[in-house]
C-alpha cells in the first residue's frame, strides 16, 4: 500500500503541473479600454500610446493619467491625421497630417519642448498630389523614417522613401533636395516602415517590378547610408512580404511573408519573424493545427514577443495575437471571461520593450471600435511548462509506479 499511495501522489503532482499550466494560460492579465484615440503604438517604455484623436482626428498621444493630447492644436485651421511611432520614452513622436485649407499629406516630427514641426518638403507644380508620412523613429528620438510619393495626371505616381534628421523638420516651405546640411536622405527601398537605434538600419520593403504596369513589395532592410539592401526570405514560390519593426539592435524583424502552395494553386500570407543574424525566417504559426493568414506589426526589445493579426475564423474577423517564446496564441484565448468580458480583440499594433504591455483595436463589450491596452500577468511568461514529450515520460512513470504497487500489493497478499 505506501508504494500505491507513492505512485497516487506523483499522479496527483503531474495533474497539478497540467493544472497549473491550464491556468497559466488564462492568468490574471488586465485589460484597459482607451477612450478617446486610436492607437497605432507604444513608447518601448510602454507609458505612451499614440495614434488618432476620435474626436478631433488630429494626431495625439495617451497616457493613463494624463487622458488623450492633441498634438497639433497649435496648428492654425483644421488639422486631421495620426501619430504613428513614438521614441522609446514618448517625448519624441512621428506621423502625418493633412491641413484641410489646403496643402497635402504632410509628415511631422512632435517634441515635449518644441511642439509639432512640419517635414521640409520640395515644391510641386499644379495638379500634382503629394503626401508624406513619417512612420518610425530612433528610440533616442533623433531620427525618422518615412515614404513620400506624388501623383499627376502628366507623371502619373511615384513612391520613394526617406531618412531624416530632426533639422529637416520646422520649415515646411524649404526645399530639402539637397539641404545644406544633408538632413534628409532618400533610400534605396519601396517603404520605409522602421529604423533600428543606430539610425542607419531600415526595415520595410523593396522594389519588385515584374512589368511596367506593375510593382510589389519584397520584404528587405536597408543600409541608410550606403544604400544597400538586403532582400528577407519568403515562403515558397512567393517574394511578395513587408518589414513593419525592427528590433532596437536590429537583431530581428517582423511583419509578413506569402508563398504559394502549388497543389491548391493557392497564395497565403503569414505572420513572420526573421533573424537578421542569419538571414532566416521563423513561421509564427509553426505547428498551429490551421494556420492563419496575417501580419505581425510590433516585436519587443530581445524579439521574444511579437504581435499583430490574423484572419482567424470563417467570417475572416481579425483577432489578435502574440506569439512568445515559440508559442503562438490569440489573444482572446489567454483571458479570462472575467477579464474578457465580452471584448473582440481584433488587432495588436503595438508592443513595450519588455513584451508586457500590448495595444490594439476591437470591439468593446457594446460593439463600439475601441483601442485597448494589454498588460500581461507575469505568469505568462512564467516557469516553464514541461514539453509535452517530457509529460508524457512523467505520466509513462506515474503509471509505472501504479502498476508495480498493485502487482507488488498482489504478491504480498498471495503470500
Amino acid at each position: 500500500m505506501h508504494v500505491l499511495r507513492i505512485g497516487l501522489v506523483y499522479l496527483a503532482v503531474l495533474a497539478g503541473i497540467l493544472l497549473t499550466a491550464s491556468a497559466n494560460a488564462r492568468a490574471d492579465h488586465s485589460l484597459l479600454p482607451i477612450e478617446g484615440l486610436s492607437a497605432s503604438g507604444i513608447s518601448r517604455d510602454g507609458t505612451v500610446v499614440v495614434g488618432m484623436d476620435t474626436a478631433t482626428s488630429e494626431p495625439g498621444r495617451w497616457t493613463v493619467v494624463g487622458g488623450v493630447q492633441r498634438l497639433s492644436a497649435a496648428l492654425p485651421g483644421s488639422v486631421y491625421g495620426t501619430a504613428l511611432a513614438p521614441s522609446a520614452d514618448g517625448g519624441v513622436i512621428v506621423g502625418s497630417l493633412h491641413e484641410t485649407n489646403g496643402g497635402w499629406w504632410q509628415a511631422f516630427r512632435w517634441t515635449e519642448t518644441g511642439g509639432l514641426e512640419l517635414l521640409a518638403t520640395p515644391p510641386y507644380g499644379l495638379g500634382v498630389t503629394a503626401y508624406y508620412s513619417a512612420n518610425d523613429v530612433t528610440g533616442s528620438g533623433n531620427t525618422s523614417v518615412g515614404s513620400y510619393g506624388a501623383s499627376s495626371i502628366i507623371n502619373g505616381f511615384s513612391r520613394l522613401t526617406f531618412r531624416a534628421l530632426p533639422s529637416a523638420y520646422g520649415d515646411p516651405n524649404a526645399w530639402w533636395a539637397t539641404p545644406p546640411d544633408q538632413a534628409v536622405f532618400g533610400t534605396s527601398l519601396m517603404y520605409a516602415n522602421a529604423i533600428a537605434d543606430d539610425g542607419v538600419t531600415i526595415g520595410g520593403g523593396s522594389w519588385n517590378t515584374p512589368s511596367p504596369y506593375y510593382s510589389y513589395a519584397s520584404p528587405a532592410i536597408a543600409n541608410g547610408i550606403t544604400n544597400e539592401i538586403t532582400n528577407l526570405p519568403t515562403f515558397a514560390g512567393s517574394d511578395e512580404g513587408l518589414v513593419n519593426d525592427l528590433t532596437p539592435d536590429a537583431s530581428f524583424a517582423v511583419g509578413h511573408a506569402t508563398g504559394h502552395d502549388t497543389q491548391t494553386n493557392q497564395s497565403y500570407s503569414r505572420p513572420v519573424l526573421w533573424d537578421l543574424a542569419t538571414l532566416t525566417l521563423v513561421d509564427l504559426q509553426l505547428g498551429v493545427l490551421r494556420p492563419l493568414g496575417g501580419e505581425a506589426f510590433a516585436v519587443s526589445t530581445d524579439g521574444s514577443v511579437v504581435v499583430g493579426t490574423v484572419f482567424a475564423d470563417l467570417l475572416s474577423r481579425s483577432m489578435a495575437f502574440v506569439w512568445s517564446s515559440g508559442q503562438f496564441h490569440i489573444l482572446e484565448n489567454i483571458l479570462s471571461p472575467e477579464t474578457l468580458a465580452g471584448w473582440q480583440l481584433e488587432s495588436a499594433f503595438g508592443i513595450s520593450g519588455n513584451g508586457r504591455t500590448i495595444v490594439g483595436s476591437g470591439k468593446d463589450p457594446h460593439g463600439t471600435t475601441t483601442s485597448w491596452l494589454l498588460t500581461l500577468d507575469d505568469d505568462f511568461f512564467g516557469p516553464a511548462v514541461p514539453e509535452p514529450s517530457s509529460l508524457a515520460l512523467l505520466l509513462m512513470g506515474g503509471v509505472g509506479l501504479v502498476g508495480y504497487a498493485r502487482r507488488y500489493n498482489r504478491r504480498s497478499h498471495i503470500a
